[in-house]
């Protein structure tokens, strides 16, 4: 944190955390709901994420399977840890 450009990051340090645990939950809401529904589930960059849902219908693809899912990311060359990950 220190090392952070303070004239990019003018803001209290306090709302970073603040926003950071709002994400972690919401994360963690979203992967329980996902491996009790599906089995897997997956997480991911919310930019990769959106394109994949946009160009792809990941949302139909879903309730195929960890391996649908996991073929499309191979075949798209999204299937990295900081890109999108399944865990099954």
């Amino acid at each position: 944190m220190e090392g952070l450009d303070r004239s990019v990051v003018a803001f209290p340090m306090h709302y970073v955390a603040a926003t950071r645990d709002q994400g972690e939950e919401l994360e963690q809401r979203s992967a329980l709901a996902l491996m009790t529904r599906f089995s897997f589930s997956l997480y991911g960059s919310f930019p990769v994420l959106v394109h994949l849902e946009r160009e792809h219908r990941l949302s139909d693809l879903l309730p195929r399977g960890a391996d649908a899912v996991r073929h499309l990311l191979e075949r798209e060359g999204l299937s990295h840890p900081f890109l999108a990950a399944i865990h099954d």
